[in-house]
């Protein structure tokens, strides 16, 4: 088994382990995942070096949060990581030795990639932006916008993005500023696709559609309800001409819908 493959097993059993917060451990995993394969020297490397740097950032060894029987329990997870840690710092020299390389070399040579197969394995990451009052979502006005929570949205998201190899970055704010920030660090950090439901910003915000026009990522409007059979004033979307698609009166299942479209993008 290749050396990749058979680290594999063993670092989802230590994310499992040491990560505790649920989107950290998901992200470790997808970059996990998307190691399978992988034949680039340099790419596995920089890889497993940045899950391991988060798994030791959860360090479940500090006894100022740990009891000391749950931290005996866990000890063959930090056996794990001294292991995993000592494995990388051999991969160069258990690597083949390409043609015309020295013995020892710390350059091995490998079988260049496709390009189409490092991107494939690359996670896209959605940006899924919330305006204000999302909070509250729950409680407020139940009958128009259902008794679904922001954070049962994100659930929900997360599990579907994750059957699209989709990474989302999920996020709420109650200022128009924030909104226009986020599009551009979306942009910045060549996300494949914007959710935006910016709420009653929709209808007012001419700060939106310039930061919509202004960056490459495509951007979909998303809302809870059918703003077109409310009151007038939320006919009128500032959004809708810099979107690329619209997904409007679904509850919450319109994240899912319109994450399946960015998937498509």
């Amino acid at each position: 088994m290749p050396l990749v493959e058979s680290l594999i097993g063993p670092l989802a059993s230590l994310i499992d382990k040491l990560i505790p917060d649920k989107e950290a451990r998901a992200r470790a995993k997808l970059e996990l995942l998307a190691l399978e394969g992988t034949q680039e020297l340099r790419v596995i490397e920089t890889r497993l070096s940045a899950i391991l740097a988060e798994a030791q950032s959860h360090d479940p060894y500090r006894t100022e949060y740990r009891g000391g029987d749950e931290r005996l329990s866990r000890r063959p997870a930090r056996t794990a990581l001294r292991a995993l840690r000592h494995r990388l710092s051999r991969l160069h020299r258990r690597a083949p030795v390409g043609k015309g390389q020295g013995r020892g070399s710390l350059t091995p040579r490998f079988p260049k990639e496709r390009r189409c197969d490092r991107n494939r394995r690359m996670t896209a990451t959605v940006f899924i932006l919330n305006g204000p009052n999302l909070n509250l979502l729950g409680t407020r006005e139940p009958e128009i916008y259902g008794s679904d929570t922001l954070e049962d949205i994100r659930t929900m998201a997360q599990a579907r993005a994750a059957e699209l190899g989709l990474a989302v970055d999920f996020r709420q704010t109650n200022h128009e500023g924030v909104l226009v920030d986020w599009l551009h660090e979306a942009h910045a950090a060549g996300a494949k696709a914007v959710l935006l439901n910016a709420a009653a910003y929709t209808h007012t915000s001419v700060a939106l559609l310039d930061a919509i026009k202004a960056i490459s990522v495509p951007v979909i409007e998303v809302h809870l309800s059918d703003p077109s059979t409310r009151e007038a004033f939320r006919h009128h979307s500032y959004v809708e001409p810099g979107a690329v698609d619209v997904v409007k009166g679904l509850g919450a299942k319109g994240y899912l819908v319109a994450l399946d479209k960015a998937a498509a993008l």
